[in-house]
């Protein structure tokens, strides 16, 4: 697969930066007023983190902030996605140590 460059200045080669290249952009975001639009973006941040592998903790502050701002999100919704961000961050936890143990 050849590279390919985007706005973030990543180059891409591997699907785990082709995923986190979006989470600088999402963190430039303004705050967004419609419950139903945090709800999506909420679901990218779990999926992000959910394909990023170890590429994710190049951004592992921008997350962490996202998951903070959406477990404090009024809408119950965008909570619950912040739940199920802090078990993926859990299960990449796992698969790290699980490898240095190897």
């Amino acid at each position: 697969m050849t590279g390919l460059s985007l706005s973030c200045t990543h180059t891409l080669h591997t699907h785990e930066k082709r995923y986190t290249c979006a989470l600088p952009i999402l963190a430039q975001s303004p705050k967004e007023p419609s419950e139903e639009v945090r709800l999506v973006l909420a679901q990218i941040v779990v999926v992000l983190i959910r394909l990023g592998g170890k590429a994710i903790s190049a951004y592992a502050a921008e997350v962490v902030g996202f998951v903070v701002v959406m477990s404090e999100d009024p809408f119950h919704e965008v909570a619950m996605q912040a739940c199920a961000a802090v078990v993926e961050l859990n299960g990449r936890q796992k698969c790290g140590a699980e490898e240095q143990a190897v």
